[in-house]
């Protein structure tokens, strides 16, 4: 999709809507990289994914999302050699134990 469209479209408005139903500072940056999908196979894997979630809102409304936030600066500094401090390993073990509530959750 070209940008001229994007503009018509008003795209933006739309992501910057979608981004007051997030609940974490990590999905504000997914939607800030969410681009329209031409590939019809990725446009109905997302749709089926959309309705999946939409069912498990329609049965609880509380996600386990405590914990859940961008670890991206972490990790890529780790990858360089960096070392943590203590604080920052407490919010990837944080982040982890976000992740391990969800999967529960989901298998549930």
């Amino acid at each position: 999709m070209n940008s001229n469209t994007l503009k018509t479209l008003e795209y933006n408005k739309i992501k910057e809507k979608i981004k007051e139903f997030t609940v974490s500072d990590l999905g504000k940056k997914l939607v800030d990289k969410m681009e329209p999908k031409t590939d019809i196979r990725v446009v109905e894997r997302m749709l089926r994914e959309t309705s999946e979630a939409k069912a498990i809102l329609n049965t609880s409304s509380n996600l386990p999302f405590y914990g859940i936030q961008d670890i991206e600066e972490y990790v890529n500094r780790v990858d360089k050699g960096i070392v943590l401090q203590p604080n920052e390993l407490m919010k990837i073990s944080d982040f982890l134990r976000g992740c391990r509530k969800i999967k529960r959750f989901m298998q549930k």
